[in-house]
């Protein structure tokens, strides 16, 4: 079973991780967003993860959604 997200619904998870983030940000990309907090003074602990890593999240997610 693969796992199948579309690239409009990671734009919209995008948007979302960034709010989670920071609730005011105007950015819509993770790693736009990434870089506008860190030279805020963010601990790297503390900023969205790069849109990479979400999409793996996403997929990861996803399968384990599939067999439960």
């Amino acid at each position: 079973m693969a796992a199948s997200v579309s690239e409009e619904q990671i734009s919209q998870l995008e948007r979302f991780v960034i709010l989670l983030y920071d609730k005011t940000s105007e950015c819509t990309y993770v790693n736009e967003a990434r870089k506008v907090l860190f030279t805020k003074g963010r601990q790297i602990d503390r900023i969205p993860p790069t849109k990479a890593a979400l999409k793996e999240h996403v997929k990861r997610a996803t399968y384990q959604a599939g067999h439960i």
